[in-house]
């Protein structure tokens, strides 16, 4: 609720994607981030502010891999040996 007691509206949303590694395949996960706004706030003129959810965690800033399949690459490289070109022919 924004400080003039209304509901805010939803006036877009930000989308990213993470691959995530499950034994057998991949699978892609949509993240939405919806945006919302207080449209009484803004028609008033009194500083309307935008909020949004929180940016899922990463384990690597703005990189598409998921926690699954970053594990499974360093298990496969440190533990099981098996060189890089190897597992992207498995891939």
């Amino acid at each position: 609720m924004p400080c003039c007691g209304l509901t805010r509206k939803e006036i877009g949303a930000d989308e990213s994607w993470q691959i995530e590694y499950l034994p057998g395949h991949f699978e892609r996960i949509h993240h939405v981030r919806r945006k919302y706004a207080c449209t009484s706030c803004e028609t008033n003129g009194e500083n309307p502010s935008i909020q949004a959810a929180k940016k899922p965690e990463t384990a690597i800033d703005k990189g598409l891999a998921g926690p699954g399949l970053l594990a499974y690459i360093v298990t496969s490289k440190y533990s099981d040996y098996l060189p890089l070109y190897r597992l992207e022919d498995i891939f």
